[in-house]
């Protein structure tokens, strides 16, 4: 099953979502960095411990276990910094490096938006990306 992006207006619209499952560890992981590899690739490192396993790095978006993304990096990735992702209401995609006269350096579509109808593209808080393991997703927060 491939990973899914979904996107929440504010925290509130997390919580409600998801309740009292956001202090497992399962269902609400933070996420530590994200990675722009060859390939039009997006890596994700997480902090959760889970027995070491060899990250499929054929897929889109590769999830990284334990902080184990060292082994892998060759140096022509580029970290995902703070402020370089934005969520597009209107082509539905949340878009890394955005530039104002060209196009993004990445982009993926969204699985689902939570929130109210908006018109004009907002940053991702930096503080507040989570990994569900159970559902396979990431879950971006708006500034």
């Amino acid at each position: 099953m491939a990973t899914s992006i979904y996107v929440y207006q504010n925290m509130a619209e997390f919580k409600k979502k998801y309740g009292d499952k956001i202090y497992s560890q399962e269902f609400c992981t933070d996420i530590l960095d994200m990675y722009i590899a060859e390939g039009e690739k997006l890596w994700v490192v997480t902090d959760i411990i889970k027995e070491v396993s060899r990250p499929q790095l054929n897929r889109t978006i590769v999830h990284f276990f334990a902080n184990e993304v060292k082994e892998y990096l060759t140096g022509k990735e580029k970290l995902v910094l703070y402020e370089k992702i934005q969520f597009n209401p209107k082509k539905e995609r949340i878009e890394f490096f955005p530039k104002k006269l060209r196009s993004c350096d990445l982009f993926f579509r969204i699985g689902r938006y939570y929130g109210d109808t908006l018109t004009k593209p907002k940053k991702i808080d930096y503080a507040k990306r989570f990994y569900d393991f159970t559902s396979n997703r990431i879950n971006l927060v708006l500034e």
